[in-house]
């Protein structure tokens, strides 16, 4: 989770791990905004570091998805919070995923081979940049276009009914 003052700066990064409760020592006041940003990468085990300082601005974070599969992100952006408890009940979105192919030939018969598949246009990297314009606080990136991209084999299930994408 990142936690942003009203003038973009960074106030807290805290990583939240599923199922521990970890406080966050943030004294918030209720004369100020503030802007959240909770994101995922759908694994279990500590996420990499965003290497970035308190105090830094919104604009210089960048989150590189080099080797990330599933990224999710929810925002709330100029929240004024009131004495109490505050309900900001974030919902992931899927910003950026790798897809699987699944392909099943239950009523055609048995899959015995997948030739071989390519995609066109494949970015070999995107970043998630933090803005206050783009969809749900970020703005993708995408690097490093290639031509075309050849997926590795699909492997066939031991009933032959399935093939997936790795």
């Amino acid at each position: 989770m990142l936690i942003f003052d009203k003038t973009d700066k960074l106030l807290a990064s805290k990583d939240y791990r599923c199922g521990n409760d970890i406080p966050l020592d943030v004294p918030f006041s209720t004369q100020e905004t503030y802007s959240f940003i909770v994101y995922s990468f759908g694994k279990k085990e500590a996420l990499p570091p965003l290497n970035v300082q308190v105090g830094a601005s919104m604009e210089s974070v960048m989150i590189a998805l080099n080797s990330l599969t599933d990224a999710m992100v929810c925002s709330k952006m100029d929240r004024q919070l009131k004495r109490g408890v505050n309900d900001l009940a974030f919902v992931l979105e899927h910003t950026f995923c790798k897809i699987r192919t699944t392909i099943t030939s239950e009523s055609a018969g048995a899959i015995n081979s997948v030739g071989d598949f390519e995609v066109s246009k494949v970015f070999q990297q995107a970043n998630i940049k933090l803005n206050k314009q783009g969809r749900n606080g970020v703005a993708l990136q995408f690097t490093d276009l290639l031509p075309t991209y050849t997926l590795a084999p699909f492997s066939i299930a031991s009933n032959s009914l399935q093939a997936t994408s790795p």
